[in-house]
Protein backbone atom coordinates (compact mmCIF):
# COMPACT_ATOMS: atom_id res chain seq x y z
CA UNK A 1 0.00 0.00 0.00
CA UNK A 2 1.34 3.40 -0.99
CA UNK A 3 0.27 5.62 1.93
CA UNK A 4 0.14 9.40 1.54
CA UNK A 5 -0.25 12.14 4.11
CA UNK A 6 -2.85 14.85 3.58
CA UNK A 7 -1.25 18.28 3.65
CA UNK A 8 -3.46 21.34 3.74
CA UNK A 9 -2.23 24.04 1.35
CA UNK A 10 -4.02 26.74 3.39
CA UNK A 11 -5.73 28.06 0.27
CA UNK A 12 -8.84 29.12 2.21
CA UNK A 13 -11.21 27.44 -0.26
CA UNK A 14 -13.00 25.59 2.54
CA UNK A 15 -13.68 28.88 4.36
CA UNK A 16 -14.95 30.62 1.22
CA UNK A 17 -17.37 27.95 0.04
CA UNK A 18 -19.53 27.21 3.07
CA UNK A 19 -22.84 26.83 1.27
CA UNK A 20 -23.84 23.41 0.03
CA UNK A 21 -26.93 22.16 -1.78
CA UNK A 22 -28.20 18.78 -0.60
CA UNK A 23 -31.42 17.33 -1.96
CA UNK A 24 -32.79 20.79 -2.81
CA UNK A 25 -31.87 22.33 0.56
CA UNK A 26 -29.28 25.08 0.96
CA UNK A 27 -27.04 24.43 3.97
CA UNK A 28 -24.30 26.50 5.56
CA UNK A 29 -21.42 25.68 7.89
CA UNK A 30 -23.32 23.05 9.82
CA UNK A 31 -23.23 21.05 13.03
CA UNK A 32 -22.41 24.03 15.18
CA UNK A 33 -23.07 23.31 18.84
CA UNK A 34 -24.60 25.79 21.26
CA UNK A 35 -21.07 26.75 22.38
CA UNK A 36 -19.63 27.00 18.86
CA UNK A 37 -22.39 29.27 17.60
CA UNK A 38 -21.12 31.85 20.12
CA UNK A 39 -18.03 32.29 17.89
CA UNK A 40 -20.20 34.08 15.33
CA UNK A 41 -22.50 37.08 15.14
CA UNK A 42 -25.98 35.86 16.21
CA UNK A 43 -27.55 37.38 13.07
CA UNK A 44 -25.39 35.00 10.98
CA UNK A 45 -26.55 31.83 12.77
CA UNK A 46 -29.72 29.84 12.13
CA UNK A 47 -30.81 26.36 13.23
CA UNK A 48 -29.65 23.35 11.21
CA UNK A 49 -31.43 20.26 12.58
CA UNK A 50 -34.44 19.97 14.80
CA UNK A 51 -36.89 17.32 15.92
CA UNK A 52 -40.60 17.59 16.46
CA UNK A 53 -43.86 15.88 15.61
CA UNK A 54 -45.79 18.36 13.43
CA UNK A 55 -43.20 21.15 13.48
CA UNK A 56 -39.67 21.60 14.85
CA UNK A 57 -39.67 21.85 18.64
CA UNK A 58 -36.11 21.06 19.78
CA UNK A 59 -33.10 22.49 17.94
CA UNK A 60 -30.26 19.97 17.82
CA UNK A 61 -27.54 22.06 16.17
CA UNK A 62 -26.96 25.26 14.22
CA UNK A 63 -25.44 26.50 10.96
CA UNK A 64 -23.92 29.72 9.73
CA UNK A 65 -25.88 31.34 6.91
CA UNK A 66 -22.90 33.12 5.35
CA UNK A 67 -21.13 31.70 2.29
CA UNK A 68 -17.73 32.98 3.51
CA UNK A 69 -16.47 32.65 7.07
CA UNK A 70 -16.12 36.05 8.77
CA UNK A 71 -13.05 34.76 10.65
CA UNK A 72 -10.96 34.30 7.49
CA UNK A 73 -8.48 37.12 6.92
CA UNK A 74 -6.85 38.24 3.66
CA UNK A 75 -3.88 35.90 4.27
CA UNK A 76 -6.19 32.85 4.47
CA UNK A 77 -5.64 32.62 8.21
CA UNK A 78 -8.35 31.77 10.70
CA UNK A 79 -8.75 34.47 13.35
CA UNK A 80 -10.26 31.96 15.82
CA UNK A 81 -8.05 29.01 14.87
CA UNK A 82 -7.52 27.72 18.43
CA UNK A 83 -11.29 27.86 19.13
CA UNK A 84 -12.62 26.96 15.66
CA UNK A 85 -15.64 24.61 15.43
CA UNK A 86 -15.30 20.85 15.11
CA UNK A 87 -16.45 20.91 11.47
CA UNK A 88 -13.53 23.22 10.71
CA UNK A 89 -11.09 21.06 12.65
CA UNK A 90 -12.18 17.96 10.74
CA UNK A 91 -11.98 19.41 7.23
CA UNK A 92 -11.44 18.04 4.57
CA UNK A 93 -13.36 15.18 6.16
CA UNK A 94 -17.10 15.83 6.24
CA UNK A 95 -19.92 14.03 7.96
CA UNK A 96 -23.49 13.51 6.85
CA UNK A 97 -26.11 11.40 8.59
CA UNK A 98 -25.21 8.49 6.33
CA UNK A 99 -21.41 8.57 6.18
CA UNK A 100 -18.16 10.42 6.50
CA UNK A 101 -15.97 11.14 3.50
CA UNK A 102 -13.24 13.38 2.16
CA UNK A 103 -14.70 16.52 0.58
CA UNK A 104 -13.70 16.43 -3.07
CA UNK A 105 -14.32 20.19 -3.35
CA UNK A 106 -11.06 20.67 -1.43
CA UNK A 107 -8.36 21.42 -4.05
CA UNK A 108 -5.87 19.19 -2.21
CA UNK A 109 -8.32 16.27 -2.07
CA UNK A 110 -9.35 16.63 -5.73
CA UNK A 111 -5.77 15.81 -6.74
CA UNK A 112 -6.26 12.19 -5.69
CA UNK A 113 -8.04 9.35 -7.44
CA UNK A 114 -10.75 7.46 -5.54
CA UNK A 115 -8.29 4.61 -4.93
CA UNK A 116 -5.64 7.03 -3.62
CA UNK A 117 -8.17 8.60 -1.21
CA UNK A 118 -8.37 5.28 0.63
CA UNK A 119 -4.61 5.42 1.14
CA UNK A 120 -4.62 8.98 2.43
CA UNK A 121 -3.66 9.61 6.06
CA UNK A 122 -5.03 12.57 7.97
CA UNK A 123 -3.56 14.32 10.99
CA UNK A 124 -4.41 13.22 14.52
CA UNK A 125 -6.32 16.49 14.95
CA UNK A 126 -8.59 15.70 11.99
CA UNK A 127 -9.09 12.12 13.21
CA UNK A 128 -9.97 13.29 16.73
CA UNK A 129 -12.40 15.89 15.40
CA UNK A 130 -14.13 13.26 13.23
CA UNK A 131 -14.52 10.96 16.24
CA UNK A 132 -16.09 13.80 18.23
CA UNK A 133 -18.41 14.68 15.32
CA UNK A 134 -19.45 11.04 14.94
CA UNK A 135 -20.35 10.89 18.64
CA UNK A 136 -22.17 14.24 18.41
CA UNK A 137 -24.27 13.18 15.40
CA UNK A 138 -25.10 9.79 16.93
CA UNK A 139 -26.24 11.51 20.13
CA UNK A 140 -28.36 13.94 18.11
CA UNK A 141 -29.93 11.10 16.15
CA UNK A 142 -30.82 9.25 19.37
CA UNK A 143 -33.21 12.11 20.11
CA UNK A 144 -35.21 11.22 17.01
CA UNK A 145 -37.62 8.77 18.61
CA UNK A 146 -41.21 8.39 19.80
CA UNK A 147 -42.67 9.40 16.45
CA UNK A 148 -40.70 12.63 16.22
CA UNK A 149 -39.72 13.86 12.77
CA UNK A 150 -36.32 15.12 11.76
CA UNK A 151 -36.23 18.66 10.30
CA UNK A 152 -33.60 20.50 8.21
CA UNK A 153 -33.52 24.30 8.03
CA UNK A 154 -33.18 25.59 4.45
CA UNK A 155 -31.24 28.85 4.29
CA UNK A 156 -32.57 29.74 0.82
CA UNK A 157 -36.27 29.62 1.78
CA UNK A 158 -35.73 30.38 5.47
CA UNK A 159 -38.05 27.45 6.25
CA UNK A 160 -37.94 24.09 7.96
CA UNK A 161 -38.04 21.06 5.64
CA UNK A 162 -39.11 17.67 6.99
CA UNK A 163 -36.54 14.92 6.42
CA UNK A 164 -37.93 11.78 4.71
Amino acid sequence: MNEKNFNCSKCGYCCRTLWEHQEGILLGLALLTQEEKELFNPKDIVPKWSIGKKHPTEILCYQMKLAVCPHLNEKNECLVYQKRPLVCRSFPMTYTIEKSSADIKCPQISKYSEKELYQLWFSDEIDKAMIRITVLVRNLLKKQKNGLNFWNFDIASNKWIIEN
